[in-house]
C-alpha cells in the first residue's frame, strides 16, 4: 500500500509540475495503479480532460480570430463556466465580424457617392465604439479635406486667386503642393493674356505669349491665341502696307490673295479704292490734257466729280 500511495503521489507531483509549466497534454499512466488508487488517476486525467480541451479550443479560436479567420466557432458543447466562455468567444467573434460588415457597408455608400455614410459607434460597445468612432473621425478628415480642396479650386475656376489652401502636414503636403501649382498655372496664363492686352491697347502689335513656359492644353491654349492675333494681325499690316503705298502716290496692283471672311471684305474695299484712286489719276490726267488743249468739258468735271465722291465713302 505505502508503495501504490507513494506511486499516486509522484504522478500527482507529475501532472501539477506539468499544469505549471503549460505542459496540458501530459497525463498519469493509471495502468501502473491498481483498486480505487487507480481510480484517483483516472479521475486525475479526466478532469484535466475536462479543464483542458475547452480552453485549448478556446485558444485556437482566439488564435483564429487573430489571424482574421473568423468562421472558426467552437462547435462542441460545455457546460457550466465553460458554456460561459465559449458564448464570451461567439460573442466577440460575431463583434469582430459585424464592425468588418459595417465597414464593408460604409465603402459600398462611399464608392456610391454617400460619403456622409459611417458606422453606427453606437452599436459597439467599449474600445469596439472607439475603434469604430475613430474610424469615423478618419472618414470625416479625409471628406473635409476634399470639400476643401473643392472648394478652393472652385474659386480658382471663377478666377478668384486670392484663396490659398491651407499648409497641410506629412504626405498631405502633396495635396497643398498640387493646388498650389493650380494656382500657379492658373496665374501665370492669366499674366500673359494680361499682358498680350496691354501690348495691343499700347498698339505693339507684335506681342505673343510665351508658350515656351507651359504645357498641354494650358500651351494649347496660348498657341491658339498667338495664332488668333496672326490671323487678325497680318491681314491689317497688309492693308497698312497697302495705304501707306498709296498716300505716297505708289498705287499697288489689285490684292489677289484670298482671305476669309471679314478679311476678304476688307481686300475687296480695298482693291475698290485702288480702282477709285486709278480712275481720279485717269480722270485727272484727261482733266489736264484737256485743259491744255483748251477743252474742258462738264462732264469730265462730273466723272472727276463722282470719283471723288467714291473715294471718300471708300476711305
Amino acid at each position: 500500500v505505502r508503495e501504490d500511495l507513494k506511486r499516486l503521489i509522484e504522478d500527482a507531483d507529475i501532472l501539477s509540475e506539468a499544469a505549471l509549466s503549460g505542459n496540458l497534454s501530459v497525463r498519469a499512466d493509471a495502468s501502473q495503479h491498481h483498486g480505487d488508487f487507480r481510480k484517483i488517476i483516472l479521475g486525475f486525467n479526466n478532469t484535466l480532460d475536462a479543464v483542458i480541451d475547452p480552453l485549448q479550443e478556446a485558444a485556437l479560436q482566439v488564435k483564429n480570430s487573430s489571424l482574421g479567420r473568423l468562421d472558426m466557432e467552437l462547435n462542441a458543447t460545455y457546460n457550466g463556466d465553460f458554456a460561459e466562455l465559449k458564448q464570451c468567444l461567439d460573442h466577440l467573434s460575431l463583434t469582430i465580424k459585424s464592425i468588418i460588415n459595417s465597414a464593408a457597408t460604409v465603402k459600398k455608400e462611399h464608392d456610391f457617392g454617400n460619403i456622409d455614410s459611417t458606422i453606427d459607434s453606437h452599436e459597439f460597445k467599449g474600445d469596439f465604439g472607439i475603434m469604430a468612432n475613430n474610424i469615423n473621425q478618419l472618414v470625416s478628415s479625409h471628406i473635409a479635406l476634399q470639400s476643401r480642396v473643392v472648394a478652393v479650386v472652385q474659386h480658382y475656376a471663377k478666377g478668384d486667386f486670392s484663396v490659398d489652401m491651407e499648409r497641410l502636414p506629412g504626405k498631405k503636403e502633396q495635396i497643398t503642393a498640387a493646388v498650389d501649382g493650380v494656382k500657379a498655372s492658373l496665374f501665370s496664363i492669366q499674366s500673359e493674356i494680361t499682358s498680350l492686352a496691354n501690348s495691343a491697347l499700347a498698339g505693339q502689335l507684335s506681342a505673343r505669349a510665351n508658350t515656351s513656359k507651359f504645357d498641354y492644353s494650358f500651351k494649347d491654349m496660348l498657341v491658339g491665341i498667338n495664332a488668333t492675333l496672326d490671323a487678325i494681325i497680318d491681314p491689317l499690316n497688309v492693308a497698312a502696307g497697302y495705304v501707306e503705298r498709296i498716300a505716297h502716290g505708289d498705287i499697288p496692283q489689285k490684292i489677289t490673295d484670298h482671305y476669309e471672311g471679314d478679311f476678304n471684305n476688307i481686300k475687296n474695299n480695298l482693291n475698290l479704292c485702288f480702282d477709285a484712286v486709278n480712275a481720279l489719276i485717269e480722270d485727272t490726267h484727261m482733266l489736264s490734257n484737256a485743259a491744255l488743249g483748251g477743252h474742258i468739258q462738264t462732264r469730265i468735271l462730273k466723272r472727276l466729280l463722282r470719283a471723288l465722291i467714291q473715294l471718300w465713302k471708300l476711305l
